[in-house]
């Protein structure tokens, strides 16, 4: 017998994040210059980080810092950036879980080593 889809709303009320994308602002030809741009401001919730993911994602050579659920964007895309409580972090994964309405996405979190400057962005 098929599972029916979770009609309840999922609650995104552990904090609010903000997406930016990062750019090459450099001329042709010019050693590169990344410039964040800003581009959504979500709510989100967090998630555990399970055995099976962190071994997954140890199998990958991946590092996961952070696990977060938030809405389903179409453009979110791996590589930007994530700004949670002045700490920024680069989307490594994006999931989305199947039978969840509305649609979400969970998204796989490392902290950045080299901050971005932001301020003024938003």
């Amino acid at each position: 017998m098929p599972r029916r889809p979770n009609k309840r709303a999922e609650p995104l009320s552990d904090g609010v994040c903000d997406i930016y994308t990062v750019k090459d602002e450099s001329e042709a030809g010019d050693a590169p210059k990344e410039k964040p741009v800003f581009r959504y401001r979500l709510t989100f919730a967090a998630r555990a980080i399970g055995v099976q993911r962190k071994l997954l994602a140890m199998q990958e050579h991946a590092e996961l810092d952070l696990l977060i659920r938030c809405p389903l964007l179409p453009d979110l895309e791996v590589r930007d950036i994530v700004q949670i409580d002045h700490e920024q972090y680069e989307i490594t994964k994006i999931e989305t879980p199947p039978r969840v309405i509305p649609r979400v996405a969970d998204i796989s979190l490392k902290a950045v080593k080299t901050r971005y400057d932001i301020s003024g962005l938003f």
